[in-house]
């Protein structure tokens, strides 16, 4: 350890934060970037934390149904438009007003999958006989007679459709190049019939057509069906999306999140597993994903977490895949579709329906839709040292970044303790906390909190002075 020298030869302890929350661990084992809790989080800058951006609407209300799924929309001219489905409705995103294409197209309230080929956007739920969207004002059935079939992806240069209700295992394709034209009876193939299991989902990752069902994933390269070597599949195409060189994907069986690579299946989301425990497997599970972060909504999960139990209500677990770190948010509203929309400008924005008809930006804004962020980060058990050594804690040093209108409350508690003491406010770059009289113990965690419409102080690095207490051979205080 090294002293502060402008101050004494005191013993101290540095720290900056870097990690997202990591429950899977002991406390002993846990290293010391590591959060014990981070909750409406982002990392601003490697080694420092503040609270996430918020979201904003996007367009008007739509009206009390769900959007229940949404799409980027290209016509043959380049043209971009965000497409979204909202009870019966297929719409898209006028300059700010949400327009119908059509008239009452779909059965109400269904989960539906969008592909984009040859210039269409195709719509399929396992109900309805698959849509086409052309342009702004043209949608209508697939032609060719496709199967009624729920999933739809395209591979190469054919489309294909996955699971109906005659035939949950199976998955058709189209001619080459051609959305509409289709004969069901020759071109499919089988996926193990025999294991009770139907398709739950279709992705693409190294130039393979993925098959995923509860127990298995399977790889099409055209001609070849392989099982992958992976006993976990995923629970629903909505939690299915691509992150980098992987297909991240929501497993039932496994119990968690998982990286398939095109060989095989690994387990991350461990560090959130008390929230995947807590979850009710029956929820419409939705998931997105964009170059840097998985996002899972998982509903309103009750967690317990070291004995106090908390819901933590429109919950999403974000995967960031760049750090493969976690993070917990709460939202004002449910998440119940996402997509990612390629702007003009070449970046990707996120985009989540809600329950109640209306469409949000993600990470946009410093409130969620005018409700203020409720931030919450706590630090690991920092030992400074041996743990058997008992501290006499002195000062907190905390390092802010740029002033901020809203401050961060600070507090902490001794090892062993369950209740909080609050050093103060953080609403400048640089504060000394005295701790108070008496604080004295083997180790101790801070905790972070704001709460407001504003964005919080970036907190950068934190340094503990201490006096460690002299004992003796048996353990016992020299002094006591």
């Amino acid at each position: 350890m090294s002293g502060r020298l402008s101050l004494s030869d005191m013993p101290s302890f540095v720290q900056n934060f870097f990690d997202g929350v990591n429950r899977a661990v002991n406390p002993y084992a846990a290293q010391d970037r590591e959060a014990d809790l981070a909750v409406n989080v982002a990392f601003p800058r490697v080694g420092s934390f503040t609270a996430r951006r918020g979201y904003d609407l996007t367009g008007n209300d739509m009206g009390s149904s769900s959007i229940t799924s949404q799409h980027q929309f290209s016509t043959a001219g380049g043209t971009r438009y965000h497409i979204a489905t909202h009870g019966q409705k297929v719409m898209y995103n006028n300059a700010g007003t949400w327009t119908e294409i059509g008239t009452n197209v779909l059965t109400t309230n269904l989960q539906n999958y969008f592909e984009h080929f040859t210039n269409l956007a195709i719509i399929t739920n396992g109900t309805d006989a698959p849509q086409k969207i052309t342009n702004t004002t043209t949608i209508g059935a697939v032609g060719g007679s496709p199967p009624t079939a729920r999933y739809v992806k395209a591979f190469q240069t054919r489309l294909y459709m996955a699971r109906t209700t005659a035939n949950p295992s199976r998955v058709f394709y189209s001619a080459l190049g051609n959305a509409e034209s289709w004969t069901t009876s020759t071109d499919y193939f089988d996926v193990k019939t025999d294991d009770g299991e139907d398709i739950t989902g279709l992705a693409t990752l190294s130039n393979r057509l993925l098959v995923f069902k509860e127990s298995s994933i399977h790889r099409y390269d055209t001609s070849t069906l392989v099982q992958a070597n992976t006993p976990y599949g995923a629970i629903s195409g909505r939690t299915i999306a691509n992150i980098g060189n992987f297909v991240a994907y929501l497993s039932r069986k496994g119990r968690g999140v998982y990286l398939f690579d095109g060989v095989e299946s690994k387990l991350i989301s461990r560090p959130v597993q008390p929230w995947i425990d807590a979850m009710d497997w029956t929820t419409l599970f939705q998931a997105v994903a964009d170059e840097s972060s998985y996002w899972l909504f998982i509903g309103s999960p009750s967690v317990t977490i070291d004995g106090v139990a908390e819901t933590y209500t429109n919950c999403v677990l974000e995967y960031r895949y760049l750090d493969s770190t976690w993070v917990v948010h709460t939202l004002a509203h449910a998440a119940n579709s996402w997509t990612v929309f390629t702007n003009t400008s070449g970046s990707k924005d996120v985009y989540f329906g809600s329950s109640s008809g209306d469409v949000y930006q993600w990470l946009t804004d410093n409130d969620d839709q005018t409700t203020a962020i409720n931030m919450r980060y706590r630090t690991g058990l920092r030992m400074m040292g041996s743990p058997h050594t008992v501290k006499r804690f002195k000062r907190l040093w905390l390092y802010g970044g740029d002033v901020a209108a809203q401050g961060v409350q600070v507090a902490f508690r001794l090892m062993g303790q369950s209740n909080w003491t609050v050093l103060g406010i953080l609403d400048r770059s640089y504060r000394m906390f005295p701790f108070p009289a008496g604080a004295r113990g083997r180790g101790l965690q801070f905790q972070f909190t704001s709460s407001g419409t504003e964005l919080p102080i970036e907190i950068m690095q934190y340094e503990i002075d201490f006096e460690p207490e002299e004992q003796d051979d048996t353990g016992k205080l020299a002094n006591a």
